[in-house]
């Protein structure tokens, strides 16, 4: 689609569940999306809503 801009651009990230998350497992994702928001090389990262 060529309209990513690593200058501009996020990259919005989406989580479906089945079940409510657990406190434990709410921490599991936001520690491994938090880590992947840091690895990103565009400069706008993750974008997390809620």
């Amino acid at each position: 689609m060529g309209c990513f801009n690593p200058l501009k651009s996020d990259i919005d990230f989406l989580i479906v569940v089945k079940d409510k998350l657990t406190p434990v497992n709410n921490s599991r994702i936001a520690k491994i999306a938090l880590s992947l928001h840091d690895e990103m090389s565009n400069e706008r990262g993750i974008e997390f809503t809620g």
